[in-house]
């Protein structure tokens, strides 16, 4: 949809091996989108954070599962911590804190109308881009930062007398 929109300035990186990449790489061959998607193989952890530091959005897009609604997939918290925002498909808890925090954008799972409109949207509007790349840092400093959960249980334990 975006090529077809004028949008080819829009890179999309997909790292890592997952079970569905060379279909996707196939495809992406087919369609001519060599040149807007580029595949990635698996990168170290510790380098992962610079690349996502370097992207305006990280994209988590999941089947339309029940337990993906449960999940916590740890792109989720690189994006927080780099300050990214998410364009995202699950329809549970994540859905909620991105709405709530303004920290990202859902999009209904299997619809790539909704999620390249996500992808344009964040590419043009970057005042929007800016107030969510603040909030997903917000977001992950005073939610999810390891110092803090890990007090928050230590404290947890000693009221329980653990």
């Amino acid at each position: 949809k975006l090529k077809a929109w004028g949008e080819e300035d829009i890179l999309i990186y997909l790292i890592g091996d997952g079970k569905e990449k060379r279909d996707l790489e196939k495809k992406a061959g087919q369609e001519q989108l060599l040149g807007m998607i580029r595949f990635l193989p698996p990168i170290p952890k510790e380098d992962l954070a610079l690349w996502i530091n370097h992207c305006d959005a990280v994209l988590l897009v999941l089947k339309n599962l029940k337990v993906f609604d449960t999940v916590s997939p740890n792109k989720l918290f690189d994006a927080f911590a780099a300050g990214v925002p998410v364009i995202q498909t699950t329809q549970g808890w994540i859905r909620t804190l991105l709405q709530v925090e303004n920290c990202g954008i859902t999009t209904e799972p299997g619809d790539p109308d909704g999620l390249a409109n996500a992808i344009q949207y964040l590419a043009h509007n970057s005042e929007d881009r800016k107030t969510m790349s603040a909030n997903s840092l917000k977001v992950g400093r005073e939610r999810f930062d390891r110092n803090l959960l890990s007090r928050k249980y230590l404290d947890l334990l000693e009221e329980l007398k653990l």
